[in-house]
């Protein structure tokens, strides 16, 4: 459960149209490397994506066969959503998610640094009950940005995230989440997604390749 949060009147963020163009090559271009490496890892069939802007992740994710739901304030232009609206839940992230359902991976890149500390315990909370897998990032110190309200290190969303970990409650599915959860963008799974290996036919050379940390750091996923 959330932990009650106070904030002061919600923050209306100034994005605009020229944001969310400026920055959709830029996340379409990470995510395109990065999400493929992380259905090879976890075979992620639900994705849900807290702060989701126009849904540029979600779209690559959908593309790989995921089924997907996109969260974010009231603020995203809908015209430049990249993902159906009936999949896109509006919603002023200041405050606690109070959102439940069975999701594979919950995604949050580059969006925690935007909302006051005081939200950062409960948005933390409810992140960490969506999904037994969390793909995050958020803004170092004196990284710099539009509206960058709460920039930390690792260390700080590593203790909040330990903290929601230990209250979630049992999942089960929501009313607000049922018109996307059972939606799937693509019929089948892409053909550019990694097909199933078999360690057992796989020569051990053959199978030898960068770690995932390692080409993460090569391919900086970029939001906000």
């Amino acid at each position: 459960m959330s932990r009650p949060v106070d904030v002061s009147p919600t923050v209306h963020a100034p994005y605009d149209d020229a944001f969310f163009s400026e920055h959709r090559d830029g996340a379409y271009s990470s995510a395109a490397v990065v999400a493929p490496l992380i259905v090879d890892l976890i075979a992620p069939r639900r994705v849900i994506d807290v702060g989701c802007g126009t849904g540029t992740w979600l779209r690559v994710f959908s593309e790989l066969g995921c089924d997907v739901l996109g969260v974010d304030g009231a603020y995203v232009p809908r015209g430049h959503l990249e993902i159906p609206s009936r999949l896109f839940i509006e919603q002023d992230l200041v405050y606690p998610l109070g959102l439940t359902g069975t999701w594979d991976l919950a995604i949050s890149l580059e969006v925690a640094e935007h909302l006051p500390s005081s939200s950062a315990a409960a948005f933390a909370d409810g992140l960490a009950g969506l999904a037994p897998v969390l793909l995050f990032s958020a803004a170092i110190p004196n990284q710099g940005g539009l509206q960058h309200l709460n920039e930390q290190w690792p260390a700080y969303w590593i203790e909040h995230f330990d903290d929601g970990r230990t209250r979630a409650a049992p999942r089960s599915p929501a009313a607000l989440l049922e018109q996307g959860a059972g939606c799937r963008l693509s019929p089948t799974r892409s053909a550019t997604q990694p097909a199933p290996r078999s360690s057992a036919a796989t020569p051990r050379a053959a199978r030898r390749r960068p770690s995932p940390s390692s080409r993460w750091r090569r391919s900086r996923p970029r939001r906000r």
